[in-house]
This record gives structure tokens, sequence and C-alpha cells, in this order.
């Protein structure tokens, strides 16, 4: 770093600059600038990798590029059953996949389609979907749980917390989770939360240990 700020130094004549003329304002903020942007350029990359690795989700808002096909790129929103429509190759399923997993496939699309020799495909995140799972029943209040922006899933516990608890009515035994594919088939499942609450272990499907957006969960009432 010191040998970066030397060159720029003497490079531009700075210090006689500042000896001699106020001009020399104008040149430290630009050293500075240039020192900034060689420290922090290799993160922004680091970061830029990582991303890659979210999972897209319906009604997310997307870029898309396709390097040196304009009238190819766009920004859509993945639609409520997780496609995206693209110019040639029609309706594409990308709900689900990591970034880098759809721009594979868009690649691999449009290369077997032979409508593209070697497509060259990047896709970003412009808006992340408002993601919500739904309580209802006996929770003192329901409605829709907001999760965080990349937040992949949320514990039921920590859902039934986040809804105010259960009720003096509730039957915290029997929630049950109802679960909605891309292809529009539901998934139920019953789970003893009372138990979690005990701290004994309870046998749930791996896919169910942490709810996800989309995910509507039923606490029953108590029959008496």
């Amino acid at each position: 770093m010191t040998a970066t700020l030397n060159f720029v130094s003497e490079g531009f004549g700075l210090n006689r600059f500042a000896r001699t003329t106020n001009r020399a304002s104008f040149y430290v903020p630009w050293a500075v600038g240039l020192l900034l942007l060689t420290v922090l350029a290799p993160l922004g990359r680091a970061q830029g990798i990582a991303d890659k690795s979210y999972r897209l989700r319906a009604l997310d808002q997307i870029s898309i590029q396709v390097y040196g096909e304009p009238d190819l790129s766009k920004n859509p929103r993945i639609d409520g059953s997780g496609q995206i429509r693209m110019g040639l190759i029609g309706t594409v399923g990308i709900a689900g996949l990591t970034i880098a997993e759809a721009e594979d496939k868009l690649e691999n699309i449009y290369m077997r389609q032979r409508y593209l020799r070697d497509p060259q495909i990047s896709i970003e995140v412009q808006q992340y979907a408002a993601l919500y799972v739904h309580v209802f029943g006996q929770v003192r209040s329901p409605g829709r749980v907001q999760l965080e922006e990349e937040q992949l899933g949320i514990p039921i516990l920590d859902l039934i917390s986040a809804a105010g608890g259960f009720t003096g009515l509730a039957k915290s035994d029997s929630v049950r989770v109802t679960r909605t594919n891309n292809a529009g088939t539901e998934q139920i499942i019953v789970i003893n939360v009372e138990d979690l609450i005990r701290g004994k272990s309870i046998n749930v499907p791996d896919e169910f240990r942490e709810l996800i957006p989309g995910d509507v969960v039923f606490v029953p009432e108590k029959l008496f």
C-alpha cells in the first residue's frame, strides 16, 4: 500500500503542489480513492462468487444478461410457478436452482437447441421476493411472518414465537404444516411442537426441519 501512495505522490508531483498551491487538494482524494479501489476490489469479487449459491425463488426480480445478444437480455420477475420466459427458447423453470445452476441451465438450452454456439449468461437478483410463512389458528398474532432477505428458512419454534406464542386453547402437539412445491403438489405433515418445547426429539422429515417461504402453518384448537 505504501508503494502505491509513493507512486501516486511522485508521479503527479503531489508534494510539490502541496507546497506551492492548493491544487494539491484535487490529487489527495484521487490518490486515496485509487488505493481504496485496489484494496476493496478483491472483496467485491469474492462477494460476487458467494452470491452464486443463492437459490432463486418465485417472485424474485432478476437481471439476465446474455453477452453479445442484447435482444435476449431482460429483467424478468420469476412467476408464481417458478418460471421465466426467454427469447427463442420459451418458458424455463429456474426457481429452486442456485444462480450458478440457473445460468448453466439457460446456457445449455440455448446450445442444445442450436440458437447460440457458446452462450455466456449472467444472472443477478435485483429484488428479492417478499418472504413469508403464514400462521393461522391458535396463536396470539395469526397472519404472516416475514423472513429476512436470503434467509433460507425458520425453525418452527422461532415461527411460533414470532406469532406471539400459542394461546391457551392451542393443541400444540398437532401443528399442521402445508407446503406446495413448484408443480402445485401439496405435502402436509403434523409436528408435535409440545415435545419440541420440552426438549424431546421428534420424527420430522429433514426438509421440514425449517419452514420455508410459502409454507402454511395451522395450530388447531383443543377439544375438551
